[in-house]
C-alpha cells in the first residue's frame, strides 16, 4: 500500500474526523502508526535538529521523549489558567527564534484544560506573525462535546493536527492519522518510509471498518458517559480541595 494509507481508506478517516470539527479531503491525511508515531514523523519531516519548538510548561512526557530523540530545542511557555499565557510566549518569539509550538488545546495532557476560541485566534495569529508551524496534538479531543473548533480550522495553512484511535477505541489499535497541509504531504510520506513504509494492512482496515459501521462513535460516546460519571465522583471525593478539571 501507498506509505500515506490507500486512498479510500484515508478518505473514511476524513469523513471520521468531519465529525470532530475538521473539514479535510482525505489527499490532506496521512495514515500513521499511532498518534506517537504521528508526533515523530512531524518532527522528522519537518524540523531539523537545533530546532527550537515552545511548548507550555507542563506538556505532554512523550513529545518531550520524540523531541529529545530528534535533536530539538524545547523553550517552555508560562502557563495561564486558560492555557498557555500567550503575551509570554510572544515575547519568547522576539527574543529566540521559534519554528514550531506544539499544543493541545482541546483537553490537555496532563491539565485537563480547553483552550477559548479568543486564546486559539490569537495563537493563531501569533504562528502567522512569526511564521510558526503548529503541531496540535487531538488524542483526547474526542472527550470534549462541546468544544471550541481545532487550531488546524483557524490556521490551516501551518498546522499538523495528530491524533488516532488508541484513546478513543483501544491503546493496542495503533491507528493514527496526521492533517497536514498539501505541500508538506510529500515531506511526510518520506518520513513514513523512512520509519515503518507504512502503517499495517490489517490494523488500518480494521480500524476503517470500525469508523464506516459507527463502532468508533458508539465506543467514543461510551468513554465520554464514563468520564462524566468519573468527574462526578471527582468532585464529591475532592469538595473542599484545589483541583482542577474539565467539565
Amino acid at each position: 500500500q501507498p506509505h500515506a494509507g490507500r486512498s479510500h481508506e484515508r478518505a473514511t478517516v476524513a469523513r471520521y474526523l468531519a465529525g470532530h470539527g475538521l473539514v479535510v479531503e482525505g489527499e490532506q491525511v496521512l495514515l500513521v502508526s499511532g498518534a506517537q508515531h504521528g508526533l515523530s514523523t512531524t518532527l522528522m519531516a519537518l524540523l531539523r535538529p537545533g530546532d527550537v519548538v515552545a511548548v507550555d510548561a507542563l506538556t505532554y512526557p512523550g513529545f518531550k521523549v520524540v523531541a529529545e530523540a530528534h535533536g530539538l530545542e524545547l523553550l517552555a511557555i508560562p502557563l495561564s489558567e486558560q492555557g498557555p499565557d500567550l503575551e509570554a510566549f510572544e515575547r519568547l518569539c522576539q527574543r529566540r527564534r521559534v519554528r514550531a509550538v506544539y499544543a493541545m488545546p482541546t483537553l490537555h495532557n496532563p491539565l485537563g484544560t480547553v483552550m477559548p476560541l479568543a486564546e486559539r485566534r490569537r495563537l493563531a495569529q501569533l504562528a502567522r506573525e512569526h511564521d510558526l508551524l503548529l503541531i496540535e496534538d487531538g488524542a483526547y479531543a474526542f472527550l470534549a462535546e462541546p468544544a471550541p473548533p481545532p487550531l488546524q480550522t483557524l490556521a490551516p495553512e501551518r498546522t499538523l493536527y495528530i491524533s488516532g484511535l488508541s484513546k478513543s477505541v483501544a491503546s493496542g489499535l495503533r491507528l493514527g492519522f496526521i492533517v497536514a497541509p498539501l505541500e508538506m504531504i510529500p515531506a511526510l510520506e518520506r518520513a513514513i518510509r523512512v520509519s515503518t513504509w507504512s502503517t499495517p494492512s490489517l490494523t488500518v482496515t480494521l480500524g476503517c471498518r470500525w469508523i464506516e459501521s459507527g463502532l468508533v462513535d458508539s465506543l467514543e460516546e461510551q468513554k465520554r458517559n464514563d468520564a462524566r460519571s468519573r468527574q462526578q465522583l471527582a468532585r464529591r471525593v475532592l469538595k473542599g480541595c484545589d483541583y482542577q478539571a474539565y467539565g
